[in-house]
C-alpha cells in the first residue's frame, strides 16, 4: 500500500490526465463490420436494462444512490489497476507479427493504465480516500473479467484483451454521458470532474476509433470476425455481472432491507392496533 501511494505522489496525478496515444488511421477498417458491431452492442445494452429491472433505475433523472456511485467508481479503479498488469502482455504476442500495433497498444495501455487516478478524484470530491480506495478488494466479477483475459493470452489469443477496450470504450461513450448528467443533477459537477475529463480524452482522441482499428488489425477472415464477436459477447456477460453484483451489494440490499424493516414495523403496528382493539372490545363489554 505505501509503496502504491508513493509511486502516485511521485509521478503527480496530472500524469493520468495526458495523452500519448490518438486515432492516427485516415479511414475506419472494416466499417460494415464495425457497424454490425456498434448495432450488436445497442441490442446487447437494451436487453440487459430489460432482462434485469432492477438496472433501469439508472436509467431515472429521479434516481440516485450514493453508495452506488461510491462502490462502482471504486471497482472502476480497481478495474483499471488489474488491467495495468494485463494490457502490457499483449505486446509480447504481437510484437513480432504486428509492430505497428505494439507500438500502438502500448502507448494506449500506458495511458489507460494511469487513469484510475482520474476516477480518484471524484472520489475524493465526496471524501472517499485512497487508502479507502485501494483496501476494497475488487468484486467476483472483476476478478473474472481479469482472469479469463489472462486464460486468453496464455492460449496466445491477443484479441480478447484488445476486444475489452472496444467493449468498454464504446459501452462507456453510449451510457456515461446520461449516467454522469443524473450525479450532477444530485451531488454536483465537483463529483463528476474526473469522469468528465476522462469521456472528454475520449472524444478528443478519438479512443473508440482508435480501439476498433487496432482490434481489426488482427481480424482478417470471417472466422477471426466470429471470434471477435465471441469475445464481445463473452465480454458483455462479464461486464454485465458486474453491474447486477454491485447493485446488490448497495441499492438491492438496501432496499430489501428497508422493505424488511418496513414489514416488520407494519406487523408491530397491526400488532398494537389488534391489542387497542381487543382493551376496546372489552371495555365495551364491561
Amino acid at each position: 500500500m505505501s509503496k502504491r501511494v508513493d509511486l502516485q505522489t511521485n509521478l503527480g496525478d496530472q500524469e493520468a490526465f495526458d495523452s500519448n496515444s490518438r486515432n492516427t488511421y485516415q479511414a475506419m477498417l472494416k466499417p460494415k463490420f464495425r457497424k454490425q458491431c456498434d448495432a450488436l452492442l445497442d441490442q446487447l445494452i437494451e436487453e440487459f436494462y430489460r432482462s434485469y429491472v432492477p438496472a433501469t433505475k439508472l436509467l431515472n433523472p429521479d434516481f440516485f444512490s450514493q453508495e452506488f456511485f461510491i462502490r462502482s467508481t471504486i471497482e472502476t479503479v480497481l478495474r483499471i489497476d488489474l488491467m495495468r498488469a494485463v494490457n502490457p502482455l499483449v505486446c509480447t504476442k504481437i510484437a513480432a507479427v504486428d509492430p505497428v500495433l505494439c507500438k500502438q497498444w502500448g502507448l494506449y495501455a500506458a495511458d489507460e493504465g494511469l487513469h484510475g487516478r482520474v476516477f480518484a478524484k471524484d472520489l475524493h470530491a465526496v471524501g472517499v480516500t485512497d487508502k479507502e480506495i485501494y483496501a476494497t478488494p475488487p468484486l467476483f466479477s472483476t476478478e473474472l473479467l481479469s482472469g479469463y483475459l489472462l486464460h486468453t493470452l496464455d492460449k496466445g489469443d491477443a484479441l480478447g484483451v484488445l476486444a475489452s477496450a472496444y467493449y468498454v470504450e464504446s459501452v462507456s461513450a453510449k451510457t456515461q454521458p446520461g449516467w454522469l448528467s443524473n450525479i450532477e443533477l444530485h451531488i454536483g459537477e465537483k463529483c463528476t470532474r474526473g469522469s468528465r475529463a476522462h469521456l472528454g480524452l475520449d472524444e478528443k482522441e478519438r479512443h473508440v476509433d482508435l480501439a476498433w482499428n487496432m482490434c481489426m488489425r488482427l481480424v482478417k477472415t470471417p472466422e477471426e470476425e466470429s471470434q471477435f464477436i465471441t469475445h464481445v459477447m463473452k465480454l458483455h456477460s462479464l461486464l454485465s455481472a458486474y453491474v447486477v453484483e454491485i447493485l446488490d451489494l448497495t441499492v438491492e440490499r438496501r432496499d430489501a432491507a428497508t422493505a424488511q424493516t418496513s414489514a416488520a414495523r407494519q406487523a408491530v403496528l397491526a400488532n398494537n392496533a389488534g391489542q387497542a382493539l381487543a382493551m376496546q372490545a372489552k371495555a365495551v363489554i364491561a
